[in-house]
């Protein structure tokens, strides 16, 4: 995803738990933070594409999470093989129980779900 995002021009920022990570990420073209916090503190969008919910929980609210640093405004697109519920504790941290006007929750297919929505669209009737 990381070199997708560069090779499209986007201004690309990374971090990994994985030290080794860093090496692919800059070769790439992306430049890299050593915390969430720091990767998140520029990012008018933060992806994250993590194994499971206890990564996603500690990228997003560790000690050095990234909603330590995501500014006001920013997108958060977490394409994890996920479920809403736990990703709820995350949401309910950044914009309270009750989000704001405007705000909701999205789903982001990372894989065949998005080609089986666009064959879904392009079934005949």
């Amino acid at each position: 995803m990381c070199a997708a995002l560069v090779r499209a021009c986007h201004q690309v920022t990374a971090t990994d738990e994985r030290a080794e990570a860093e090496e692919a990420a800059v070769a790439c073209g992306a430049t890299w933070q050593d915390t969430p916090a720091q990767a998140a503190a520029a990012a008018g969008v933060l992806i994250t594409m993590l194994p499971g919910p206890r990564e996603v929980q500690a990228a997003m609210l560790g000690e050095a999470g990234a909603l330590k640093g995501l500014a006001a405004g920013a997108a958060w697109i977490d394409m994890t093989s996920n479920s809403p519920a736990a990703v709820r504790p995350i949401r309910e941290h950044r914009l309270g129980l009750n989000p704001a006007p405007g705000c909701s929750r999205q789903k982001a297919m990372a894989s065949d779900g998005l080609l089986e929505h666009r064959a879904r669209d392009q079934a005949p009737a």
